[in-house]
């Protein structure tokens, strides 16, 4: 009886979130899927609203007679979002002026940017798409502005730290004025204390709080903004009721709280799971986190130039000592490449691609650098690695997978799946710049993931996926980090501009 009740109750009020609006040739059909997220539809013709559950109608019919010799259109609108965005768009007035709306849509195409490096039609369409993706990903509600993670990830609406650089760098050069609400917003999110949770939601309110990540993440991603616009206001511009500026030195001061006397963080707790490979306990130097947080403060030094010269040096230092110990404690020089992390006890020496971060920002030397990618194209790339059992797919998140069953919960529990070698075509895409910024052949982990989900129907950027297992989400806005290999075709993207 109170599970009647309870499910009972929640089932009508759904219920009453889903109507229909019919007239002899127009079928309005209005789904609020759960809070503010919305999917309508609008369809001409003889129509009738089909399945649905307590969620949302799901299907529809439509049927128009055509007399020889004559041609009729059968017009159907879609819309997806969140109803109270600024992208808000009503399907029944779209219907009433379609062809005014499809005109806009085919404008919306033909405007898009596209690199002169953008030489066949395969990938002018793939940069489009991934332009397309991480473009409609980003939402204003209110106060909030900034990039979604994917359209899973809008209820409650919220934006992440990772997920937020790597969209934002890949549409800088075209929409700087999106990237700097993205990091004003993410300003705003920042805990009192200076911790940053995993994502900030829409009411600014924290999402999983205190990750390993974030503080990194916000600081090179303001880094990023300033040095390649020249926009320095933003550095003195109010979020969260200080300056940006201070928000970045404030949120790295709070980090560097988890350093130890050898420079580098150390996660503790055997069960830490708080960075962006959130299915596994790495507890300990954790190579991707170590890299971040060197590039944060090489970032700070470079951002406090022009304010404070003596903690401009000092974070100067800092990065350099943090880039030594990286080198020193966590390279292996046998299997020639940074493991993915260590503690007291144990070692992973699985290869992570998310250890290309060493790469990127120059943590690792030019030959220790060469080796990393050599050992990822020969372990990774799934073409070329004959002891993993999946075929040719795209890049492998780690390899080997990973051995004590202890260390992994949830989806990467099994092999090839999430964090377990799955394919994440925004690492794939970050390997790739990485190989293109050292002359090597970078179209395979560029690509191969969006052909072989084209081959699957998947028509947008997925979030990951691999043979074996379910796909992630669709049009996922980090997976359109690809756009940056287009962008900055000379491989300089993290070089410093002065």
């Amino acid at each position: 009886n109170l599970s009647r009740l309870i499910f009972g109750t929640l089932g009508s009020e759904i219920k009453g979130h889903k109507k229909t609006e019919k007239s002899d040739d127009l079928l309005i059909i209005r789904n609020t899927v759960i809070e503010n997220f919305y999917f309508d539809f609008a369809v001409t013709g003889n129509a009738e609203a089909l399945e649905s559950n307590h969620l949302y109608i799901n299907q529809f019919a439509s049927a128009i007679t055509v007399p020889k010799g004559e041609t009729k259109k059968l017009r159907i609108v879609l819309s997806a979002g969140t109803r109270k965005d600024f992208s808000y768009t009503d399907v029944a007035e779209c219907i009433k002026d379609f062809d005014k709306y499809y005109a806009a849509a085919v404008k919306y195409i033909d405007d898009m940017p596209l690199p002169e490096s953008c030489k066949t039609d395969f990938e002018k369409a793939y940069f489009r798409s991934l332009y397309n993706t991480a473009v409609s990903m980003y939402k204003e509600v209110g106060a909030f502005r900034g990039f979604i993670a994917g359209i899973v990830y809008q209820s409650p609406a919220r934006t992440y730290y990772r997920d937020g650089y790597w969209t934002a760098i890949s549409v800088l050069k075209n929409r700087p004025e999106l990237v700097r609400n993205e990091v004003l917003t993410l300003a705003a999110g920042i805990d009192k204390d200076g911790k940053c949770p995993s994502a900030v939601k829409f009411n600014f309110k924290n999402w999983w709080g205190n990750h390993y990540d974030s503080p990194s993440f916000f600081v090179i991603l303001l880094y990023d903004y300033v040095r390649m616009t020249g926009d320095k206001s933003i550095l003195q511009e109010k979020a969260g009721g200080q300056t940006v500026l201070s928000a970045a030195v404030k949120v790295i001061e709070k980090l560097s709280e988890y350093s130890d006397d050898t420079g580098l963080l150390y996660k503790r707790g055997p069960y830490n799971r708080r960075d962006w490979c959130d299915n596994v306990f790495r507890e300990g130097y954790v190579t991707y986190d170590e890299a971040l947080y060197a590039r944060a403060l090489y970032a700070l030094s470079r951002l406090t130039r022009e304010y404070d010269e003596a903690s401009s040096k000092a974070y100067f230092l800092r990065y350099e000592k943090v880039k030594a110990a990286i080198n020193d404690i966590l390279w292996d020089p046998e299997l020639g490449y940074y493991v993915n992390y260590k503690n007291e006890s144990y070692t992973e020496k699985n290869l992570s691609v998310d250890t290309v971060v060493t790469v990127l920002y120059s943590i690792a030397p030019a030959d220790r650098a060469a080796s990393v990618l050599k050992n990822m194209e020969r372990y990774l790339e799934s073409k070329n690695n004959t002891e993993q059992k999946a075929g040719d797919f795209g890049v492998l998140s780690v390899y080997p997978f990973y051995k004590p069953n202890r260390s992994v919960v949830l989806k990467s529990s099994l092999p090839y799946y999430y964090h377990n070698g799955g394919d994440w075509p925004y690492l794939s895409a970050a390997y790739a710049y990485a190989k293109m910024m050292y002359g090597m052949e970078y179209k395979y982990p560029l690509t191969r993931w969006f052909e072989y989900n084209l081959g699957k129907l998947n028509f947008t950027p997925v979030e990951f996926f691999a043979p074996p297992h379910p796909d992630g989400s669709l049009l996922q806005g980090w997976s359109a980090l690809g756009q940056l290999c287009y962008s900055y075709p000379d491989g300089d993207f993290f070089a410093d501009r002065d």
